[in-house]
Order: structure tokens, then C-alpha cells, then sequence
């Protein structure tokens, strides 16, 4: 029996084992996050640095966050994007409530906003008539008995003269629940298109002549009255980019092959471009980039070409020295070469690396403190909820969080790791092997029961 519950013990620790999540102690190196002083706001950010990005793979799958607990707190990891404010205009749907005639030569239109949120900020009186100018005021009320006049203006159609037209007046954003339009001098006493001339005759000369022209009444035809709201929308833009340091750079030629290579390292950055630095003109030469994770790996991969170019020969100034690598690229070592065929080689001083910068995203929760961790081989890429949330909003304030110093994770175990697949497999094999213990134990204690018996 003593057997029988040892080996029971053995086989659920190796199950659980085989079953449980990967362990915080996996990862080598770990920061604080340390939060700014102000208002807080309910998305936190800080953005990856160098040392991150030389420990992490490629697929950036090995890092956590953990609060002051220990315990993991979900993030979510993309690229960082510029914000656009754009102001996007719309017209919120009302009702007009009355239209009065004033003894004034005025009338009044009260509208109803039907969405009590919105906050209009504009008057849109649409109308065909034509050659017009009227006085208008604007104003708002939330019961109806009082009003505040928010905008006096003027709408107006120079057709006659110029092709001048304004139906809309601007105001400051109004949570009113109701707006009245007042339209001045509304009936105009135009002059008529007939006239009429009235002749004088003294013998047989004309001693004068008088033109008569009628006035009539005329009345603007006011199609309908629109409200109209303007929102500020964020959007992301393109991409952010900065410079990278690289460090290292070698040079090496090849007169058989009629090449110089340049050689450099970096903390594999995701860069997306190689400029060159160079004192020398007037030339036109292909390029190559190359890259390399390391001695380990000894082949290097083409990662991108072009022919880079400076003229400045007379009036022509004329350059391109930058090589575009197709994508973010994540390597320890570059390689760029430069096919000369006769020519002398060029005097490039110096490599400047372009590369997107990524940003992670998480909630934080009020007074918590974070570390991020980060660092170590075979562990998979994390699967949060908040990943997926935070992609619906791709542009999003939130609170800035800066890096501290880097620290060993007094913590860290190295070892091999367990992936999902070796863990299923231990796990069936741990319960397949209880089972032919379990049928072990009770086939010799039937043995010894048969034995008693006899």
C-alpha cells in the first residue's frame, strides 16, 4: 500500500508538472517601471529599449510583466504610430419645433437636437434664392423660457456680382437643448425687372424722360435648418521610426572580387533602412545588406539592394544613400558591400540605422507597482484578452511609464523548457504508467488472496 501511494504521488507531481504554465523564473533580466508624476490614465506604456531588444527573440514572445505580487499581468505589444487629431463634421439630427413671423421683419426657427450628447457647434440654413443678405443670430436654451445668444453673423449670396455664397454659421460647442435661428430683414423690397418711361414732349422736342421702376416683395424660401457637429477622431498615421546606434563598423575589400564590405553590429533592433555616411561624389554603385544572428550562425541572408548614387557635377545635386530592407529586420550583424568594378573605393564614415520602435500596452491598476522581465530561449508567445481589445483601438492616450536600470532576476533558473506538445505527451505517459502500476498492484494482491485461500 506504502508503494501504491508513492508511486500515486510521483505520477500526479509528474503530471502537474508536465501540465503547468511556464514559470516567471524563465526569464534573466528584469526592470522596474517606474510610473511619471500627474493624472493617470487607465491604459499604461512604455516603449521597448536597446537591452530589450538584444534579449528578446524574434517574435518578442519572451517577455512578462508582473506587479508587486508576482503575479502576470496581460499586455499587449504592437507597433508605436503616430496620432492624427482630425476634425471630422457631421450633422446631428433635430426637428424644428416652430416657425414665428416677428413684427420686426424677422422670423424665428427653434429646433429640437434629438441626441442629448451631441454638442453642436454650427447653422446650416440651406436655401436655392439667390442674390440675398440676411442678418442672423443664434441662440440656445435648455428649457425654452431662457435663451443666451451664442453668435450673431450673417448669411449671404453675391450671385450678381461674384460667385460668393455663405449659409453657415459657426458658434462655440453648446449642450442646449434647444437653438433658435433668427433670420433679419426677411421680406426685401426689391426693384421689379419691368419699367415703365414716362415721356415730356415741348413742341416737337422731348424735354424729358423719367424711368419708372416698380418694388416688390420679396421672401427668402428657407428650404430646411441643419445642425452640425464636428468631432475630434484620432487616427494613426504612419509608422514611428528613429535611429538606431550601431557600433563596430569594420571595413574589409576585395580586389579579385572588386568589392568593399562594411561590417557592423547591433542590439537587433527592428530596423527597416541603412543610410551611409560618405565625404566622397559623383558616383552610382550597387549595394547589398546582409545579416547574421551571431557566430553561431555563419551564412549571411540578403536583406535588401539598390544602387546608391551622389552627383554634384555643375547645376546637379542629386543623392540617394539610403538601402530600404523589405520589412524589420532582426539582426546582430550586418553586412554591407559595395561592387566598385574600376573604381576607386568609396569613403563611407559611418552607418545610420532606421528602425520601428515597439510599444507595450497594458491596464494597470492604481498605486500598483510593475516590473517588466524579460530574456531567455523556448518560450512561446503569450495569448491575452487585452491583446485583442487594445488592437481595436489603435491610437489610445495612456499613461508613460519609463524603464529603470536593468537587474539580473535573482529568481532566474536556466534549464530546458517544457513547450505545450512534450507536455501532453509526458502527461499521458505519466497517466498510461499509473495504469499499468494500478493493474500491477492489483493483480499481485489478487495472488496473494488466491494463495490464502488454497
Amino acid at each position: 500500500m506504502k508503494r501504491l501511494l508513492a508511486v500515486s504521488i510521483f505520477t500526479f507531481s509528474l503530471a502537474h508538472c508536465a501540465d503547468a504554465r511556464i514559470s516567471l523564473r524563465d526569464y534573466p533580466w528584469m526592470k522596474p517601471l517606474i510610473r511619471p508624476d500627474g493624472p493617470q490614465a487607465e491604459v499604461a506604456s512604455f516603449t521597448l529599449d536597446n537591452p530589450m531588444y538584444a534579449a528578446t527573440d524574434d517574435q518578442y514572445a519572451n517577455i512578462r510583466i508582473t506587479d508587486e505580487n508576482g503575479a502576470e499581468v496581460p499586455y499587449g505589444l504592437r507597433k508605436k504610430v503616430y496620432a492624427v487629431t482630425q476634425i471630422v463634421e457631421r450633422a446631428t439630427a433635430s426637428e424644428i419645433v416652430s416657425f414665428d413671423r416677428q413684427a420686426n421683419n424677422s422670423v424665428n426657427v427653434v429646433l429640437r437636437k434629438k441626441d442629448a450628447k451631441a454638442r453642436p457647434e454650427a447653422v446650416i440654413i440651406h436655401t436655392r434664392h439667390r442674390n440675398f443678405e440676411k442678418p442672423v443670430r443664434i441662440f440656445g436654451s435648455r428649457d425654452g423660457a431662457s435663451w443666451e445668444l451664442l453668435k450673431e453673423s450673417r448669411i449671404y449670396d453675391y450671385s450678381r456680382h461674384i460667385d460668393v455664397r455663405s449659409l453657415r454659421t459657426d458658434f462655440p460647442p453648446s449642450d442646449h437643448t434647444l437653438f433658435r435661428i433668427e433670420i433679419g430683414n426677411f421680406i426685401e423690397q426689391v426693384p421689379d425687372a419691368t419699367t415703365g418711361i414716362s415721356t415730356e414732349r415741348r413742341g416737337d422736342a422731348v424735354f424729358s424722360e423719367i424711368e419708372h421702376r416698380a418694388l416688390q416683395a420679396e421672401t427668402i424660401r428657407i428650404e430646411s435648418v441643419e445642425l452640425r457637429t464636428k468631432e475630434r477622431v484620432i487616427r494613426p498615421d504612419s509608422a514611428h521610426v528613429k535611429v538606431y546606434e550601431s557600433r563596430d563598423l569594420r571595413m574589409s575589400s576585395s580586389e579579385e572580387k572588386q568589392t568593399t564590405s562594411w561590417t557592423f553590429g547591433t542590439d537587433r533592433q527592428p530596423l527597416t533602412s541603412l543610410s551611409f555616411e560618405s565625404a566622397s561624389r559623383n558616383f552610382s554603385r550597387p549595394f547589398t545588406v546582409e545579416g547574421r544572428r551571431g557566430s553561431r550562425e555563419e551564412a549571411w541572408r540578403t536583406l535588401g539592394s539598390a544602387t546608391l548614387h551622389r552627383f554634384e557635377l555643375g547645376g546637379i545635386r542629386d543623392e540617394n544613400l539610403t538601402v530600404m530592407l523589405g520589412g524589420d529586420c532582426r539582426y546582430d550583424e550586418y553586412r554591407v558591400t559595395v561592387f566598385n568594378h574600376d573604381n576607386a573605393s568609396l569613403d563611407i564614415s559611418g552607418v545610420v540605422a532606421t528602425g520601428y520602435v515597439y510599444e507595450v500596452l497594458f491596464l494597470p491598476d492604481p498605486g500598483a507597482d510593475y516590473t517588466v522581465l524579460y530574456g531567455g530561449s523556448g518560450i512561446p508567445r503569450p495569448r491575452y484578452d487585452v491583446e485583442t481589445v487594445l488592437s481595436r483601438v489603435p491610437t489610445i492616450e495612456s499613461t508613460v511609464m519609463s524603464l529603470g536600470e536593468q537587474k539580473a532576476n535573482p529568481k532566474y533558473k536556466p534549464g530546458p523548457r517544457w513547450d505545450g506538445k512534450t507536455s501532453k505527451i509526458l502527461f499521458i505517459a505519466a497517466v498510461f504508467g499509473m495504469v499499468i502500476l494500478l493493474g500491477w498492484f492489483i493483480a499481485k494482491g489478487a495472488g496473494k488472496i488466491e494463495a490464502m485461500e488454497e
